[in-house]
């Protein structure tokens, strides 16, 4: 007996009566969009870095055009160490994205130099620069960004909703770039 009368104010709990007399169930804490109730929708999201694994696929794309572009032109791989001093187990171990850490800035450009390959999309592949030898990572959004960017790749926000936030967001970076021409010419005029 003592079961079921927790039921009944179990289920009395979840419904209440509406001014009209009518019965809906109350607001539980699961959101109406089908989102799980446990979801990490608004949590805060840290810019991740550069991953090295994304970076050692896409630099084994470059060194494999750069030896196909060395070989076009008559070198061959032992040809392409002795210009460079990089072993040649070395370059064929970056075109199959071997390995679990980025070549070393010496020896990319050596390789670079030896096969007439850019060294400035090297380093780009690679998320290095010359003063930062090492992949940075992007710096993080803020956080009215983040909602924003959260916002239009949600799948439950609604297409009218993702097409105001863009129709936004190319205004605002139309009005940002005409700012930043208008400062320009009057720079270019007072100078």
């Amino acid at each position: 007996m003592q079961r079921h009368a927790e039921k009944r104010n179990l289920k009395q709990k979840l419904y209440t009566r509406r001014p009209n007399g009518r019965m809906h169930t109350r607001e539980r804490s699961r959101p109406r969009d089908n989102r799980p109730a446990n979801g990490t929708y608004r949590d805060v999201v840290a810019a991740a870095p550069i991953d090295p694994a994304v970076a050692r696929a896409n630099f084994a794309g470059f060194v494999d055009r750069a030896l196909r572009h060395a070989r076009d032109g008559g070198m061959s791989d032992r040809d392409i160490q002795r210009v460079s001093g990089v072993a040649t187990s070395t370059f064929h171990r970056w075109r199959s994205a071997e390995g679990r850490s980025l070549p070393k800035l010496p020896q990319v450009r050596a390789f670079c130099q030896a096969t007439g390959a850019s060294i400035e999309e090297a380093l780009r592949v690679l998320g290095m620069t010359d003063s930062a030898p090492t992949a940075t990572p992007e710096p993080p959004l803020p956080r009215d960004m983040r909602i924003i960017l959260r916002r239009l790749t949600d799948p439950n926000t609604p297409d009218s909703e993702r097409e105001f936030i863009r129709k936004s967001l190319q205004m605002l970076a139309g009005t940002v770039a005409a700012d930043a021409r208008a400062a320009e010419r009057a720079e270019n005029d007072a100078g």
